[in-house]
């Protein structure tokens, strides 16, 4: 029995013969108008009552505290990763274990880190960090808003005065204590001694100033009048800029980095977090990488949506500037907190990355799949 169109579902076979614009129409599809009617170009597009039983349909429900735990083994490594990274692509997770994951998507810890090494990692990234900032606000401490120069002097600041200078004490707590808290100052200072750091920073300085004060008002948790999370933020986008001399500050990197702090709700964690991404993204904030980003989503949608394509051509939008904001912050501005913080960590899953388990076995599949053609091939011809 054929189907009629009104009712008819669709699954896409070839974006070149997909659906055609046809009049105007009055119908509603829940609460959305819908300005055109679109009739199917080629029936392959219509599916049998029979084939829609038959797909599977993945389960977009969020990862759930029970279901991570069985992804960990007795000495809390995680030793299903891939799991892991499919469960977070398919619908993101729950609140309560949200920083859990966060901390291991994002490179905080080691996939195969246990529980034990991550107190060790906790008490070293506690001293680094806090010596990065140590290090920068000891230069700062002399310059205000009326005496800044283009540059500062960094041979001002003395090795030995910055080797003896204290850290705040971290509190977590392990079995040799005393000791390793020592060490991990020392080792921390030598650290941030040898990071490279920039001595022209008041360009991109004054920005991050002007920026805090309006960034994510309305979130509950920067309103607390005490400021706290301001002037974290403020240490966090410093510290990142100082050190990191080929990039800085540039507007933008604050809707990203109250993600990481809301989440976390700790300096030292959301600032490890935010420089491990900003790393692998840096070049999304240069002019010429996001150039090709967005060409590389014109490629796109002109192979997978040529009709849609052609349509922005008609109304000369094919540059996508528009999309500029919504590739630099991952959609903040576009979706309410709760949704963007979902899309944000479905994306950051890396699940379908080339260089992921699933996209190797995929080239690994389709390589044998290759060769046993060749293989046939030859065979047949010869």
């Amino acid at each position: 029995m054929k189907q009629s169109k009104q009712n008819a579902k669709y699954v896409r076979t070839n974006s070149n013969d997909s659906f055609v614009v046809v009049g105007e129409t009055n119908g509603e599809v829940g609460d959305r108008r819908l300005s055109k009617t679109y009739e199917v170009v080629n029936s392959k597009h219509l599916m049998s009552n029979e084939d829609q039983q038959s797909v599977i349909k993945p389960d977009f429900s969020p990862l759930t505290k029970d279901t991570l735990s069985k992804y960990f083994d007795i000495d809390g490594r995680v030793v299903q990763e891939s799991k892991l990274r499919q469960s977070l692509f398919h619908g993101g997770c729950n609140e309560e274990i949200r920083r859990t994951v966060w901390s291991f998507i994002f490179g905080l810890y080691p996939m195969l880190s246990t529980t034990r090494e991550r107190k060790d990692l906790d008490i070293e990234n506690h001293y680094k960090y806090h010596a990065l900032k140590r290090r920068w606000q000891s230069y700062m401490g002399d310059y205000n808003e009326d005496n800044l120069s283009d540059s500062i002097d960094l041979s001002t600041l003395n090795m030995q005065d910055y080797m003896s200078a204290d850290l705040p004490t971290c509190d977590v707590h392990t079995v040799t204590q005393d000791n390793l808290h020592s060490t991990f100052k020392d080792m921390a200072r030598t650290y941030a001694w040898k990071k490279t750091m920039d001595s022209a920073p008041f360009s991109w300085y004054r920005v991050i100033e002007k920026d805090l004060p309006r960034t994510d008002l309305d979130h509950a948790y920067f309103k607390d009048d005490s400021n706290i999370h301001l002037d974290r933020m403020k240490n966090i986008l410093a510290t990142f800029g100082f050190f990191h001399p080929n990039v800085g500050y540039v507007q933008g990197m604050n809707d990203i980095l109250t993600r990481f702090l809301i989440v976390l709700d700790s300096e030292v964690d959301a600032y490890w977090c935010f420089a491990k991404y900003m790393e692998r993204i840096e070049n999304d904030f240069d002019e010429t990488g996001m150039v090709e980003k967005m060409v590389l989503v014109q490629k796109l949608l002109k192979e997978l949506e040529p009709n849609l394509y052609s349509h922005m051509v008609n109304c000369h939008v094919e540059d996508l500037i528009f999309c500029h904001r919504w590739l630099l912050v991952s959609f903040k501005r576009e979706f309410d907190y709760d949704e963007s913080i979902r899309y944000f960590e479905m994306v950051q899953s890396q699940y379908l990355e080339l260089d992921s388990p699933v996209a190797v076995s995929a080239q690994d599949d389709q390589f044998r799949l290759e060769v046993s053609a060749l293989v046939w091939h030859v065979a047949v011809t010869c």
